[in-house]
Parts: C-alpha cells; structure tokens; sequence
C-alpha cells in the first residue's frame, strides 16, 4: 500500500529506494533510548554508505526498545560494522558509539534463519529433572 511505501521510502537517507544487498543489515542493540534516526545515520556512515535505519519500537507505548536495525549499502560496510564492534566487545578496540554511549551490531538473521534457530533452540529443552514426588 501507498502509506508503507512512503514510511520505507521515508527511512532511507535519500528518499529512493534500492533492495538491501543479503547480508548488509545489522541488528543494534544497547542503542540509547533518546537516540534518533539521524545519530544511527551519523554514526554508522564511517563504516559505509548507509541506506536505511529502523529504530524498533514498543508496538503499544511507542516508546523506543532500544534496538535498531541498519541497512548498509554493500555487505562490506556492514562485515567492517559487526567486525569493529566484535573487537570492541573483546577490548581490542574503540567502541561504537551512537548518541554518545556505546552499542553492539552484529550481523542480521535472515527470515530462514530465524526459522531454523526457532526451531533448534524449541527442540533442545531440557527434560524436567524435578523430584516432585
């Protein structure tokens, strides 16, 4: 429909849109609840073009959840983000940083993906091990 067309067209750094490259979106997390779309855009820019940010939010307050997702331009850009922060994680450099504290990316799950995880961690529960009698 019209009205989600505009929304995407709306996140995108210049208005247009191109199909996200697989493997170029980053999943943020820690990401400062008062940040805003144009401080992912700043700060994610070192690393590569940036075609979109998508801040997640609470689908009843609205309020932010502090999570976002970043779509690069090119995979490259978004291998140099998760890499950066994996060293960052492992004190082996600089954090990044969006709106003045420090987040975490990593590399997206795909939809088939999610799938799969969904349902290997559904498979590997545990037997009850309780004596309740």
């Amino acid at each position: 429909n019209i009205s989600r067309l505009k929304k995407i067209l709306s996140q995108t750094e210049n208005g247009t849109y191109s199909p996200v490259e697989p493997g170029a979106t980053i999943f943020l997390r820690k990401v400062p609840l008062d940040a805003t779309r144009p401080d992912l855009f700043a700060s994610m820019k070192k690393f590569g073009p940036v075609r979109s940010c998508r801040i997640v939010v609470d689908k009843i307050t609205g309020k932010p959840k502090g999570t976002a997702f970043i779509d690069f331009r090119s995979q490259e850009a978004a291998t140099a983000l998760a890499e950066a922060s994996k060293k960052a994680r492992e004190k082996k450099g600089p954090a990044i940083i969006v709106a003045g504290m420090p987040v975490e990316a990593d590399i997206a799950l795909g939809g088939d993906e999610i799938r799969d995880l969904a349902i290997k961690q559904s498979g590997e529960r545990h037997a009850d091990r309780r004596n309740i009698y």
